[in-house]
């Protein structure tokens, strides 16, 4: 009889008292992953129509109920932070030439295309966005995956520290996860003396998801190179899944959040979009049997239909719902 008292017990609760339990924000959400289904992130953004890395893409995302975005950031010839996935400026806008040999009005003079561009994709009138315009768009509700671009001016550490300042100044440090890149170097898939993590002043960075390649050690002493810094997750790049599966177990990963990428095959272990596009279960699914609790996607909505289908509707909106 216990469990005929349980069932009842679970159906008298009320919708009010159900939605007590939702967290008070995204950034309290992401840092219980227990509590959330997998979590969307949106490839450079939500750019069904919108062009991509842009603050219209963003504002779409946050209509669509997407709750997190990837974005790319770079600096210009004049030091300014754009969001901006090439160095080039050919397949995005109408103008040539390399972003940092240009100033943020040089760039800016430029109209981006729809899209992901290419020069088919039609010319939208808008110009690039910068960084603060993007997190201004985002506010409160969405997630930013925030990922580092160098050129042959601007170092990693260069970027990095001017990003930095740019989500501090816009009070938006809760809603950022900055993007560390992982020291993998060479064909043979070997792992530097010195991760790029430890050059890195992270005194203001409340948030951080490492990337984690195959390489030629041991998932469990990649681990090591990253535990002492508390990340709030890892971006697992199982180009082969056998080394994550052998990894996983580790009991340092308890409660942290796992991100895997669909966006191409060889970043997901074949488990990718274009998959999912024909069977979800044996793409996305996949990547969710493997332990992803968040998936970083080209197709925001495919996925969210996908979600909802096998976990049911999300119950509320961290940070809208009491």
């Amino acid at each position: 009889m216990k469990w005929i008292s349980l069932l009842c017990a679970m159906a008298a609760i009320t919708p009010a008292a159900a939605a007590q339990s939702c967290p008070s924000s995204l950034s309290e959400a992401f840092r219980a992953p227990e509590l959330e289904r997998p979590m969307i992130v949106a490839h450079r953004a939500c750019h069904g129509e919108a062009p991509e890395n842009t603050a219209m893409a963003v504002r779409d995302c946050i209509r669509l109920g997407i709750e997190a975005i990837e974005i790319d950031v770079r600096l210009t010839a004049d030091d300014q932070l754009i969001v901006f996935h090439d160095s080039t400026l050919g397949r995005m806008t109408d103008g040539y030439g390399y972003t940092f040999e240009m100033s943020l009005a040089e760039i800016r003079s430029h109209h981006l295309r729809e899209g992901t561009g290419e020069p088919g994709a039609a010319l939208t009138g808008l110009p690039v966005s910068t960084l603060a315009e993007v997190l201004t768009a985002a506010g409160d509700d969405l997630l930013i995956n925030l990922e580092i671009k160098t050129d042959s001016l601007h170092g990693f550490t260069d970027v990095f520290n001017a990003a930095v300042a740019a989500v501090r100044e816009a009070d938006a440090m809760d809603t950022v996860f900055f993007k560390i890149p992982d020291n993998i170097v060479g064909r043979d898939r070997r792992s530097g003396s010195e991760p790029m993590i430890s050059r890195l002043d992270l005194t203001d960075v409340q948030m951080h998801m490492p990337i984690i390649w195959y390489s030629d050690r041991p998932f469990s002493e990649r681990l090591d190179e990253f535990d002492a810094y508390a990340p709030v997750g890892f971006e697992v790049v199982i180009d082969d899944p056998q080394n994550w599966i052998d990894g996983r177990a580790d009991e340092r990963l308890a409660g942290k959040r796992i991100m895997m990428v669909a966006v191409q095959p060889r970043w997901s272990g074949g488990y990718s979009d274009t998959v999912s596009l024909v069977d979800p279960d044996a793409g996305w699914g996949r990547l969710i049997d493997l332990g992803a609790d968040v998936i970083m996607t080209g197709r925001p909505l495919r996925l969210q239909s996908y979600l909802d289908a096998r976990f049911g509707p999300r119950n509320c909106r961290p940070g809208h719902d009491e």
